[in-house]
């Protein structure tokens, strides 16, 4: 029997010992709108093949069967190892040994998921709705074309999409109870702190070396508040203001510069709404996206999603209202 789809947040929640405090609603699937037509794209084995049935052209399934045949051997790869076997240290072996025969297997096919999915699907896919889609279905991943996209990225959604029993879990309580359970995590073990809606002034370099922060919290004195690094200091913040938090002498101006000079995604365009509900359809999906023209798919208001999270979770608005994040994704000209 095929077992339920793999779960990274819920696997991450459990070792923190807060994998029963996050409860998931599950939903089967999203309104597309195409310039084609409109379909409800249902994830599991064997859903999709109507849809190509239906938008295809005479040659769609045959080239659609081809690509899974030359996909297995990647997509197994993408996912032969659990990235919580992924560590820095020695003990790397010890983790990954129980998944070296798949690692072995999928040797001959590694140099293609790291290339782009392109590469991969223009030996197979020639139909114009297949190309379409596998353009969609890359740009939704990374804000970039398939020729840009890494293969492995793509592979691993398609198997997780069309596998049996596939299941889409969103968190009741949003990303707001996901953070909350995070945060219960690292202070109940008391070898943490976590510090929110803090302002991060510089990370500190020693010697080559990262080896903490310095926060805009004040100490009592009024000298700034450190943290010291046992291991290392991790940045979420942009490559751009990662190198305003260094110090000028931390890296070479040449590094640096080309750091500073990083290609940008286009911008993203988010719209957070409450709307009154009274008259909306009783079986109002919580998912929609709508694509204007699939050329380029990364046109200016060409490609937009629309969550509305409260038909899963009705805790998230007051009664018969709904809450909806509307978004255009890397396709708004960037102005800097």
């Amino acid at each position: 029997m095929a077992t339920r789809p793999y779960n990274p947040l819920r696997e991450i929640l459990e070792l923190v010992g807060e994998g029963d405090s996050v409860q998931y609603k599950q939903y089967d699937g999203w309104i597309m709108h195409i310039p084609e037509g409109s379909f409800k794209f249902t994830v599991g084995e064997g859903k999709f093949e109507p849809i190509i049935e239906r938008f295809g052209g005479p040659n769609a399934m045959k080239e659609w069967n081809e690509l899974n045949h030359l996909l297995k051997p990647i997509t197994e790869l993408s996912i032969s190892v659990p990235p919580l076997a992924l560590r820095d240290d020695p003990a790397v072996i010890l983790t990954l040994a129980p998944f070296l025969p798949q690692l072995l297997a999928g040797a001959p096919v590694a140099n293609l998921v790291e290339g782009p999915f392109k590469d991969i699907s223009k030996k197979v896919v020639t139909d114009p709705f297949l190309t379409n889609w596998f353009e969609f279905l890359s740009f939704a991943l990374s804000g970039m074309p398939a020729d840009a996209t890494i293969a492995a990225a793509v592979a691993y959604t398609m198997r997780d999409l069309h596998q049996q029993r596939a299941a889409l879990d969103y968190p009741v309580g949003g990303s707001g109870a996901v953070v909350d359970a995070l945060i219960r995590g690292v202070r109940k073990r008391g070898t943490g702190e976590v510090y929110l809606s803090t302002h991060v002034e510089e990370i500190i370099v020693e010697k080559g070396t990262a080896v903490g922060v310095k926060l805009g919290k004040k100490n009592k004195d009024g000298s700034s508040k450190t943290i010291r690094a046992k291991k290392g200091v991790i940045s979420n913040a942009s490559i751009w203001d990662t190198m305003k938090l260094l110090p000028t002498d931390a890296i070479s101006d040449e590094s640096r510069d080309k750091k500073m000079n990083t290609p940008r995604t286009n911008s993203f365009v988010h719209l957070h709404l409450g709307i009154d509900a009274t008259g909306l359809p009783a079986d109002l999906e919580s998912h929609y996206t709508v694509i204007n023209k699939w050329d380029p798919i990364d046109a200016p208001q060409n490609h937009v999603i629309i969550s509305i999270p409260s038909t899963l979770d009705p805790s998230l608005a007051p009664p018969g209202c709904h809450v909806i994040h509307a978004y255009a994704a890397a396709n708004e000209v960037l102005v800097v």
